[in-house]
């Protein structure tokens, strides 16, 4: 098992790849799984990332287009994860593994606490869709 999870709920996400990537990639030499989710399949994209990570033990692959919305997909993944702590990546956020380790080490430092956030940075995106 791994220190934690870093859960990806996908929708219409082939635009965000690059970033998608840059974050599981930042992941990788950390004591990470991988949990991406995409319940509609209109794109690509969830396949892309199967053929670019493929089928290790780190990544779990969910797919249907059963159109369960936002918050049903991120508790799908919730309810497949399997490590203690676990960190929701939203395809157009950027994280690293360094702030997700930062993140960890406040959750075990601190016991009682329940959730850790860090701070972000907004950016405007030119196409609003």
């Amino acid at each position: 098992m791994y220190n934690y999870s870093l859960l990806i709920p996908m929708h219409r996400s082939e635009r965000f790849l690059s970033n998608i990537k840059a974050v599981i990639d930042s992941h990788l030499e950390h004591d990470c799984g991988f949990l991406l989710s995409d319940q509609h399949m209109l794109d690509e994209a969830l396949p892309a990332l199967r053929s670019e990570y493929g089928e290790s033990q780190r990544f779990r692959y969910f797919s249907s287009s059963n159109e369960l919305n936002w918050v049903e997909n991120i508790n799908l993944l919730i309810n497949h994860c399997h490590s203690e702590y676990f960190r929701i990546a939203p395809h157009d956020d950027f994280t690293t593994g360094q702030q997700s380790d930062e993140l960890l080490q406040c959750l075990q430092h601190h016991e009682s606490a329940v959730v850790a956030t860090g701070p972000y940075e907004i950016e405007r995106m030119d196409d609003p869709s």
